[in-house]
Formats: C-alpha cells, sequence, structure tokens
C-alpha cells in the first residue's frame, strides 16, 4: 500500500504499532529529489554516444525523459540495433508535445524475449546531450557516476555499472555498461533515482515472519510487474484497510513507489484507489457516507468509522467477548472436577 506521508494520518490503536502511527510513517519520508539532469529550454534533439563491446543485431537503445508535466516518454536511439563496435552519435528530434524542461529519467535496453533469454555484453556510454541553436550541449559527462543506479534484474545476479577511461568520449572517463540475461519489465539499464535507490517500506510482522526479513534488511520484490529494491526501515503489527493475514504486506510512499516503477515502465499509471477523509462533525460524516455510497454504487466501497464501531459494539458476539468465554472457561472447569470427582469415587467402590 502507498500513502501520501505527510498528509496521511490514518485512524489507529495503540496495538496497530509500537510507536506512534504518525511517526512511524515519517520514516518512510523520502526528503527532497535529488539532484535532476535538465535539458535547455528550446532544445530540439536529444542524444548520446554509444559504442557496443560486440554486434548486438535486436537491442535498441531507449532515453527515458520526463516532461514539466510529469509525463514521461521513452526516446528511441535508431531502431537497427547496435551492429558496430564504434562510436556512434546517436541523436533524435524531440517530441514537441512534450512540455519543456525535460529531465533524463533513465537510460534502457530493450531486446525481444522473455524472461532470462536476452543477450549478455557490454556497452561504453558517454555524453549525452542536447541540440540547442545546432550545436551539442552536453548535459552528461559521466564525470560522477555516483548518481545513477543500475535497474535491478535478479536477486541472484546483477549487471554493473563502471568509469572507465576508454568509455571516454570526452572529459576523463565515460560508463562501461555490462548487463546480464536477465531483465526488468522486458529492459535492463542505469536510472537516476529522485528518492534514492532503494524503496523506503514498512512491513507488517506477517510479512517478516513468512520472509525472514527484517527492520534493516534489503530486498528485490514485483510491484506491478516491475522489480524494485526496498529497505525496510520500520514494522507494524496492523494497518487500516490491511489484512495481515497471510503473507502480510508493505507500506510505501506513494510519491517514491510511481517513481521507481516509470523509471523502469514509464507507461505506469499508478492513481489512488482509498480516501481517507476526517471530518469534525459526527453527523456530517454520517450523512457524507451516504452520499459517497450513492455516488460509488458498486463500483466501491465506503467504510464510516463510527458506524462500523456502534456495529462491533451491538454486536452480542463481539460485545459479549471475554464474558462469554470467561464464562465457558468456568463452566468447562466445573465439569471437569466434577467427572475427576466421579471417576476417583468409582475408583474407590472398585477397591472396597
Amino acid at each position: 500500500m502507498a500513502v501520501e506521508v505527510g498528509d496521511f494520518s490514518p485512524w489507529t490503536r495503540p496495538d496497530f504499532s509500537r510507536k506512534p502511527m504518525d511517526t512511524t510513517l515519517q520514516t518512510l519520508r523520502p526528503g527532497e529529489p535529488d539532484d535532476l539532469i535538465l535539458l535547455p529550454e528550446d532544445a530540439t534533439e536529444i542524444g548520446m554516444y554509444t559504442k557496443p563491446m560486440g554486434a548486438y543485431p535486436l537491442i535498441s537503445i531507449w532515453l527515458i525523459v520526463e516532461d514539466a508535466n510529469g509525463y514521461r516518454q521513452i526516446i528511441t536511439l535508431g531502431r537497427s540495433g547496435l551492429r558496430t563496435s564504434e562510436w556512434t552519435r546517436r541523436a533524435v528530434p524531440i517530441n514537441k508535445r512534450l512540455v519543456q524542461p525535460l529531465k533524463i529519467v533513465s537510460i534502457q535496453i530493450s531486446e525481444p524475449g522473455f524472461g532470462p533469454s536476452g543477450t549478455a555484453g557490454s556497452i561504453l556510454i558517454d555524453d549525452v546531450f542536447a541540440v540547442k541553436d545546432g550545436a551539442d550541449v552536453v548535459i552528461e559527462s559521466f564525470e560522477n557516476p555516483n548518481i545513477w543506479t543500475v535497474i535491478p534484474t535478479s536477486s541472484v545476479d546483477s549487471d554493473s555499472l563502471s568509469l572507465s577511461p576508454s568509455a571516454a568520449v570526452s572529459g576523463s572517463f565515460g560508463v562501461v555498461f555490462e548487463f546480464g540475461k536477465e531483465a526488468n519489465h522486458g529492459v535492463r539499464g542505469i536510472y537516476l533515482p529522485e528518492y534514492g535507490s532503494a524503496l523506503r517500506v514498512i512491513a507488517s510482522d506477517s510479512f517478516l515472519s513468512s520472509t525472514g526479513l527484517s527492520v534493516g534488511s534489503y530486498s528485490l520484490v514485483e510491484i506491478s510487474g516491475v522489480l524494485v529494491i526496498v529497505h525496510i526501515v520500520d514494522s507494524v503489527i496492523y494497518f487500516p484497510t490491511l489484512d495481515p493475514l497471510g503473507k502480510g504486506f508493505l507500506i510505501t510512499d506513494l510519491n517514491a513507489l510511481i517513481s521507481h516503477l516509470s523509471s523502469v515502465n514509464p507507461r505506469t499509471r499508478k492513481t489512488p484507489n482509498e480516501i481517507f477523509l476526517q471530518l469534525s462533525e459526527l453527523g456530517e460524516t454520517k450523512e457524507l457516507a451516504k452520499e459517497l455510497t450513492t455516488m460509488t454504487g458498486t463500483s466501491g466501497e465506503v467504510a464510516e468509522k463510527q458506524t462500523m464501531l456502534a456495529e462491533v459494539q451491538n454486536d452480542p458476539l463481539i460485545s459479549a467477548g471475554w464474558k462469554a468465554l470467561t464464562l465457558v472457561s468456568i463452566m468447562i472447569s466445573l465439569f471437569m472436577t466434577t467427572m475427576g470427582y466421579l471417576v476417583y469415587v468409582v475408583f474407590l467402590s472398585d477397591r472396597a
């Protein structure tokens, strides 16, 4: 479950978590986005230099960009595959419909196929540039690769990113990207994580029990078909609307989740499917619940806290609760005591 951390304060009870729930949720705060690589205003083309260390005729190179409205688009730098082992300048026009300024999200390689059937190899990359007024403007020279992260593809083996002077078109260094057969949602590559390379999550106790993980652990999980590295920063016992039974659940920040997913799959369109409303007047709450129920019909479900609590208190099986259980326990104890005494009497009479 993904929530808007900072704007979300759920109804809770002391037994839901070991710390106040608001305090626990604050551990998900991703902070401000890291530095971004922006294209200059009015750029007409975008591209980069590549040098495959082999022939990969079925592999295409993609640049993923995001415009000012948050729309992410795949820009294909040629569709003829990587057939030459020479440095190649690859550039294509920028879609005029994208609202500038644009920022770089990821560099990906795509190859047809399913499962671990991709071609393993390596490619040198340097000087991502934009074309403005007919001149190349380098916007990423890869002199500091620490801002880039490899897209995770497998928990067993992973692709790698390193610096090398032999990979430089200009400057001191360029990037060597080595990739294996595994892919993540059909792609391999590197990306610029806005909120850190791992997605911060809170795990339920049942999730930790079923996986053998603990607070502080890192793990690779699949969310909406995309592999994401998660960092478990805290744990809870219960959380509103989530069932802790079975394998449990994870909670994370909504914006951070969308950023991680769309860095791999820019077509990701995750929208909220639960809305929590906090109102001051009880009468207003009940009236609004009725109106929302009418509006959503059978396509949604409206749950109103006060009504649900009242139903629990009025349910004889629940309200009796432990009282009924205590009475049953006393009756069972009396029955067992009586039976024990009768057995004792019968035993003595037989001996007599």
